[in-house]
């Protein structure tokens, strides 16, 4: 015996009931995510070490590729293993394009290490100051990479051309006047895979 389908009010009400449910439920959750994220990248010395961890991090996530791009996806913890040099690590200011500071040109180096278990060693030189190491943890969500790390969250979108990986920040800070306040800016960087090390 057949009949027609049709819900009954009783059961609609349920339904829309559930759909609230779950949809507050995770509307909570990516707002909790998002505010952990939305923590601005200032320019005292253990922040910048934090984000070229974050950096140079995205050099390793996103490994050589026979000179092909390497895209969200085809991402595994072997691509990530190695040790990465920064280029290119340049600030440019919100409110003049034409003005851009590159921390690299001015003297600064920083390297990375990464091992099987997706910890992290960063060593880092600032000009006139001693080297410095970091530690920390990554995460790869779509096009983004996430690092973990005390006090400051970091994300980074990238764009990999074989040996050579290219990083945009849209929310940074930098005090490009030297007045002890920083000032909105982006930030572009450009890093190789260390020399002798292939994928």
């Amino acid at each position: 015996m057949s009949r027609d389908f049709a819900w009954s009010e009783r059961e609609n009400s349920w339904l829309v009931s559930q759909f609230w449910a779950f949809f507050l439920h995770h509307s909570k959750h990516n707002q909790h995510s998002n505010h952990l994220r939305r923590k601005r990248m200032r320019t005292t010395p253990l922040a910048l070490r934090a984000f070229f961890l974050a950096v140079l991090l995205a050099a390793l996530t996103f490994g050589c590729n026979n000179g092909k791009s390497t895209g969200p996806g085809n991402v595994t913890l072997a691509d990530m293993i190695g040790s990465w040099i920064a280029t290119k690590f340049e600030f440019k200011s919100k409110a003049d394009g034409n003005l851009k500071v590159d921390i690299i040109s001015k003297g600064g180096t920083f390297t990375l290490t990464i091992s099987a278990d997706n910890q992290v060693i960063l060593v880092a030189m600032f000009p006139g100051q001693a080297p410095e190491t970091d530690m920390g943890t990554i995460s790869v969500e779509g096009d983004s990479l996430f690092l973990d790390l005390e006090d400051d969250d970091i994300k980074a979108a990238y764009t990999l051309f074989g040996n050579t990986l290219q990083l945009s920040v849209g929310d940074a800070e930098y005090d490009f006047n030297e007045d002890g306040t920083d000032e909105p800016a982006t930030v572009e960087i450009l890093l190789n895979r260390a020399p002798g090390e292939t994928q």
